[in-house]
């Protein structure tokens, strides 16, 4: 699969940068790679960087070219199969995308993939509680999750085989949403509740399953779970590694101490 990237850190060699959302503005810069119509090494005097549409406006010496775009493999990138689905994923839960204006939704992704989508200057306001709220599992079209992944022009099916080989999606129609979640073994129940930092409600419906209760016993016995009592309900949290047992005399001694 084949995505845009706005990473200015890895597209052009420069000092001057002004960061910030949704633009970020390069002084005078050098290109590493071909972008656009330029090649590189194309020094540039002034480069502006847009990330919610995903792309540039390049000044060269006596030459303007406005919606360039650059692009990089999604393997080149580092990103696997399963690292799109995941973004699928938490778009689905949150119900709007993280370029919304006002989006602090907190969301797994490495550093180089918010450059990329030029989200980086927007990390600091993130994990602050979300107002946008909206309606979360609603289904999405396959534009939409284009748009959110950052895939180039001509993609598209190639974004509809990737949520078929996950296994974690449905389609009806063009509309995409999350396939019912029945967690029948201790390794699906805990790759779910490993992707929600915040923890699970263990009323959660989309963990539903006669065994639940014991799976999650059996979790919690192995140390990759924590259950906590939240209002009356259990929330769930994954432990990565699992939880080490303390015994009773170290207990005892952080208490006192």
């Amino acid at each position: 699969m084949i995505l845009h990237t706005i990473d200015h850190a890895a597209l052009f060699h420069t000092t001057t940068v002004a960061a910030g959302y949704p633009e970020t503005v390069l002084g005078p810069c050098r290109s590493t790679r071909a972008i656009g119509r330029f090649p590189a090494d194309t020094a540039f005097s002034l480069v502006l960087i847009n990330a919610a549409s995903l792309r540039m406006t390049l000044h060269a010496e006596d030459d303007v070219e406005r919606d360039a775009v650059a692009t990089v493999p999604a393997d080149e990138a580092g990103l696997s199969p399963q690292d799109l689905a995941d973004e699928v994923f938490f778009l689905i839960m949150r119900g709007h995308s993280m370029h919304t204006p006002g989006c602090t939704c907190a969301t797994p992704m490495r550093p180089a993939r918010r450059r990329q989508l030029g989200l980086a200057a927007r990390a600091a306001h993130q994990g602050v509680t979300c107002r946008l709220g909206g309606s979360p599992r609603q289904p999405i079209t396959l534009d939409a999750v284009a748009r959110e992944l950052g895939v180039a022009a001509g993609q598209v099916q190639a974004v509809q085989t990737l949520l078929q080989a996950s296994g974690q999606f449905q389609c009806d129609g063009d509309a995409w949403a999350l396939r019912p979640v029945l967690c029948q073994t201790e390794e699906t129940l805990w790759a779910f509740v490993r992707k929600h930092p915040l923890g699970v409600f263990e009323d959660n419906a989309l963990i539903q399953g006669p065994q639940l209760q014991r799976l999650v016993a059996r979790l919690v016995q192995q140390g990759r779970l924590v259950a906590r009592q939240d209002g009356g309900v259990a929330r769930l949290f994954a432990c990565q590694p699992p939880l080490l047992r303390v015994d009773s005399e170290v207990q005892a001694l952080w208490r006192r101490s």
